[in-house]
């Protein structure tokens, strides 16, 4: 289906196969059949393909520069423009550098497993957009409702019943605790978040990252995690003790961090719950949309 799909939007947009190396002064972009360049660059839903014109690509000097986070300009909302039309990016087109752009970067780089996974837009990323193998992230369906198929009566003998998950003693908490809808890449989780005396949510570490693929180990207040198939490693450690811990101290790769006033850890029952802005210091954004964490990695 995803091959189909693939070819489907190649065929509609008629783009270029292969783009210059920055500085060349070749023109970049598709083919199009007497296509006008709009005046102003529309907003685009994913697989609502607007189609780019070699004009609008001149114009906004995209692939003139290396585009990374707190950029802004014409090529920056070309470059949103085109994620948005592959269902890589959702947020608005503004032309502004952000998280929710930076997100979307890293996906793409991630679905076509690009030498550097870095989030910023170099040559290679933008050749791999407008390629005509450029893979397109399918819009989540539902997954239907099986229809029961009566089964045997199951014989006397005794299964054991699994422990259930242990959950937090919410009444016991140092800070306040409640269960709250959590988007963690684009899916939706039921994580338990904490609440700090100034009204912050507090993210719970062990539970946002392992849906991100991270195996976490928890050892007297140390928190190791390592992305699933060597990815990059986090590292958290603390006094050991539950509430607010001040002399928090985390690495993410090697590179050390220092919790401070914004970059808060809080742990009860085993768990460091995280604000926004430390995890922000692990390449991680966090938004609230309508009242819903949405978390990218």
């Amino acid at each position: 289906m995803l091959k189909q799909l693939t070819a489907a939007l190649a065929a509609s947009i008629m783009m270029a196969c292969a783009l210059p190396a920055l500085g060349e002064g070749v023109m970049l972009g598709v083919q199009v059949k007497n296509t006008p360049a709009p005046t102003a660059v529309p907003t685009a839903t994913p697989f609502e393909l607007v189609h780019v014109t070699q004009e609008e690509i001149a114009q906004s000097g995209l692939g003139e520069r290396i585009l990374w986070r707190g950029m802004e300009g014409e090529d920056v909302a070309l470059m949103q423009r085109r994620l948005c039309e592959l269902g890589y990016y959702l947020g608005e087109i503004d032309g502004v550098f952000g998280l929710g752009t930076r997100s979307a970067v890293y996906a793409f780089q991630r679905a076509h497993k690009m030498e550097k996974v870095d989030g910023k837009v170099g040559p290679a990323t933008i050749r791999a957009m407008f390629s005509d193998d450029v893979i397109v992230k399918p819009t989540p369906t539902p997954t239907p409702t099986p229809t029961p198929v009566p089964t045997p009566t199951p014989s006397p003998t005794p299964i054991p019943t699994p422990a259930p998950t242990p959950t937090p003693d919410v009444s016991g908490a140092p800070f306040a605790l409640e269960q709250m809808e959590v988007y963690v890449d684009d899916l939706p989780f039921e994580l338990f978040v904490g609440r700090a005396d100034d009204g912050a949510l507090l993210y719970p570490l062990c539970g946002v990252m392992g849906h991100m693929g991270y195996e976490c180990q928890y050892a007297q207040g140390s928190w190791q995690l390592t992305g699933i198939g060597g990815g990059s490693q986090i590292a958290l450690m603390t006094d050991g003790s539950d509430g607010l811990c001040a002399g928090a101290m985390g690495a993410v790769d090697g590179v050390i961090f220092l919790a401070d006033d914004l970059a808060r850890v809080y742990v009860y029952g085993g768990e460091a719950y995280v604000t926004d802005a430390l995890l922000e210091k692990m390449d991680v954004s966090c938004l609230v949309v309508g009242g819903v964490p949405v978390i990218h990695r």
